[in-house]
């Protein structure tokens, strides 16, 4: 079994192609989870962000896992164009990867706190459907935990850095600062909800937020009665008396088009955080519009991150470690249908000792039982100092040597 990793970031692929790419609903990734596994691979996992859109996988056929992963970014954006675009990593590689991911050593905004979040998601998603399994599950929720160690250890979040938190700073270093403006936030989820709390401490004047499902932003705004639920079909009414609008929706389509937006009499300032856009392209052509988007973060990421980039550096051998710890758990983990195979003939022998101890001598139930206890303890025993020397990591012989032996009871059990 391979871990392989394919998928397209923000390194490589602008966000006009990221967006093309985008696993942005739940349907979609339930869809092509369930084709990959479909096709003969043991388990998937899909990672989308606003920054990246990954498979992870689990294979007894690694290339073909590659192929079938690179197919389906070629179904989802229309052409095998996108595979200029894509990374692959493999096993040690792949591992390294999604722990540097979770830990936001990967991300755009350094060290960001958002990606943890979404690398749980996604791991729950894939639990709840059933996609992942023993090996990814495992993969996911170490390279959580590392994540939080490395955070806490290394004081990595004393100072929060999220993709919204970084808008902001950009919307503040282009003279269009949150202070006594007028601010519309459509999108009451994840993203949509921290970036209302960053607005809130800018002191704007109003805050007004807007959602497609109603019931939803009124659940989030219990407990900021200060901002102002706007329905959804009115958004664009709002849209007219703001200063600043921040979109974060998971919307497939266009939220803000530009036809339905009217022409402005004072200056409006977009931050659109959404994969794909919220924001119709063209309204960066109007007169008394500012339009960013996700990409145009790169422009306050760096001058910022240098702390964070020392913390990365002295993290490095932990992370190594991590990693080698984890394939070790992987290898040994070929010892489950062994450890299995050898409890159940344990099992076996005892119940065939006592089935002829009861027929044969006239031994009290007690004893009976007293007796299965003793000859299991010495039969586990006697298993358990090869299954240890199996164990050890670098023990060429052994490994070899459970090679052979797991291929012949394959064999013996048919596969």
């Amino acid at each position: 079994m391979e871990i392989v990793v394919v998928g397209l970031d923000y390194k490589k692929a602008a966000v006009g192609i990221r967006e093309k790419a985008a696993f942005d609903t739940n349907a979609k990734k339930h869809k092509w989870a369930r084709h990959l596994l479909d096709q003969g691979h043991r388990e998937v996992l899909i990672l989308s962000t606003c920054n990246r859109s990954e498979i992870y996988m689990v294979s007894k056929q690694p290339k073909k896992a590659v192929e079938d992963a690179r197919n389906a970014f070629a179904s989802i954006f229309g052409g095998q164009e996108i595979d200029s675009y894509l990374n692959v990593w493999q096993e040690r590689e792949g591992i390294m990867h999604l722990y540097q991911v979770a830990s936001g050593f990967d991300s755009m905004v350094l060290g960001e706190d958002q990606i943890l979040g979404q690398v749980k998601q996604a791991l729950e998603f894939g639990m709840e459907y059933k996609h992942s399994g023993k090996f990814l599950n495992k993969l996911f929720r170490e390279g959580v935990t590392f994540s939080k160690k490395i955070r806490h250890h290394y004081g990595f979040s004393e100072t929060p850095i999220s993709t919204c938190y970084t808008g902001i700073q950009l919307l503040r270093q282009s003279g269009n600062g949150l202070e006594g403006k007028k601010v519309l936030i459509t999108g009451a989820g994840n993203m949509g909800t921290l970036a209302l709390r960053h607005v809130l401490s800018e002191k704007p004047e109003k805050v007004l937020m807007t959602n497609r499902r109603h019931d939803n932003l009124m659940a989030t705004l219990s407990e900021y009665q200060q901002v102002i639920p706007v329905r959804y079909d009115d958004r664009f009414d709002a849209l007219d008396e703001a200063d600043v609008l921040i979109s974060a929706t998971a919307s497939p389509h266009v939220v803000y088009m530009a036809d339905r937006v009217k022409i402005r009499k004072k200056p409006l300032s977009v931050l659109d955080l959404a994969i794909p856009r919220d924001v119709d392209l063209e309204l960066r052509h109007r007169d008394r519009i500012s339009l960013f988007d996700i990409d145009d973060l790169r422009k306050v990421v760096d001058g910022n991150m240098e702390k964070r980039r020392q913390i990365v550096e002295q993290c490095k051998e932990d992370l190594q470690k991590e990693v080698e710890g984890y394939i070790h758990w992987k290898k040994v983990s070929r010892l489950d249908p062994l450890l299995d195979y050898v409890s159940e003939k344990c099992e076996g022998i005892q119940r065939e000792t006592i089935g002829y101890l009861e027929e044969n001598t006239e031994l009290t139930p007690d004893q009976l039982e007293e007796i299965g206890r003793l000859l299991m303890g010495h039969l586990k025993q006697s298993f358990k100092k090869p299954i240890i020397r199996m164990k050890k990591p670098d023990d060429k012989l052994q490994q070899s040597n459970l090679e052979v032996f797991m291929e012949g009871l394959s064999k013996r059990h048919g596969g």
